[in-house]
């Protein structure tokens, strides 16, 4: 719960263009590791202009959990197959398990998915 209310404070302060008390600011920029934007390291923004590293930064952000959480569903589909001849329990279980990560993976990434774009 902290880390996602982290994450909408610092997409308040960007998007809004709000100025927070320097303390405040002081301690946003040393707890802006958390944040996970790897795009934004210099290797990723090789020779492009603003409008490129702005639409490959909202197309990385918006795809790649889209791509971990097909693998999520992709492994559960194999996982319940190679248990289709156990107890329904255990494939409730797998299904339970596999949608648990799922929603687990929607709440890691929504906050900064939504902030990237709409920067």
């Amino acid at each position: 719960v902290l880390w996602v209310t982290y994450q909408i404070i610092i997409s308040v302060s960007w998007n809004l263009d709000i100025k927070f008390p320097n303390m405040f600011s002081r301690m946003l920029s040393l707890m802006s590791i958390l944040s996970l934007d790897m795009l934004s390291f210099e290797c990723f923004q090789s020779a492009q202009s603003p409008e490129e590293r702005y639409f490959l930064t909202v197309y990385l952000w918006s795809i790649l959990p889209m791509i971990v959480g097909l693998l999520i569903s992709c492994f559960g589909f194999i996982r319940y197959i190679l248990n289709s001849f156990n107890s329904k329990e255990k494939q409730n279980k797998i299904i339970s398990q596999h949608g648990w990560l799922l929603l687990f993976l929607s709440y890691l990434v929504l906050p900064p998915v939504t902030m990237k774009q709409l920067q």
